[in-house]
């Protein structure tokens, strides 16, 4: 498996979840889930997360 063309989106998934832990606010959860519904396309692991 070559990861490297999916940490962008993992990143992206770890700084949305940070941000909610953060602020509580909704709006980075729905962000997290459309990354990781991104992901879920990539690889079946994902779609555990999903």
């Amino acid at each position: 498996m070559d990861c490297t063309k999916w940490a962008p989106l993992l990143q992206q998934a770890c700084e949305d979840l940070e941000q909610f832990l953060t602020t509580n606010d909704a709006a980075y959860t729905g962000q997290m889930m459309q990354v990781l519904g991104k992901l879920s396309e990539k690889h079946i692991y994902f779609k555990l997360l999903y």
